[in-house]
């Protein structure tokens, strides 16, 4: 499956909770990304997934460790798995612990089926929360897509 996302290195390593990765949609610049928790849950039945935050920051090095603020998120929240980082496109480079200030005030997931609104642990809320996600798993592909259309790229088809 074709992607705008680079491979940078596969990685069986476990995900932890306050890992720091980079991920690369333009040639010689890294933007980072950082995983909030790894218990979230989904409407269709995962358990145990990553909840992570991808921001516009970007560097020119690899390890050049910039400060990542929740108001340069590039997108809503998202839950996924390990592929990302197995696959190659998500590449850990410190873990740091995630503190209130690290992540937003509650994570708002939108069931479009049922049209209701869920936080990570499958717990419905009372209304939307922006920035709201989508209640389901996202795939290393539709990250790509949500990238790419973040960074005005082509969204890569099947």
């Amino acid at each position: 499956m074709d992607t705008n996302l680079k491979v940078i290195k596969k990685s069986r390593k476990k995900v932890k909770k306050g890992d720091v990765f980079v991920f690369q949609f333009f040639e010689n610049r890294y933007n980072w990304g950082r995983v909030i928790g790894i218990d979230a849950k989904t409407g269709n039945g995962f358990e145990n997934c990553n909840l992570i935050y991808l921001y516009r920051t970007s560097t020119k090095e690899l390890f050049q460790k910039p400060t990542l603020n929740i108001s340069d998120l590039i997108a809503f929240p998202i839950i996924t798995n390990n592929l990302p980082w197995t696959k190659g496109y998500f590449y850990t480079v410190e873990n740091k612990a995630v503190t209130k200030t690290d992540k937003l005030k509650r994570h708002c997931f939108r069931d479009a089926f049922f049209n209701k609104y869920f936080d990570e642990y499958e717990n419905e809320l009372p209304k939307k929360y922006e920035p709201c996600g989508f209640y389901g798993l996202d795939s290393y592909k539709t990250i790509d897509d949500i990238v790419s259309q973040y960074f005005g790229g082509p969204v890569v088809d099947d």
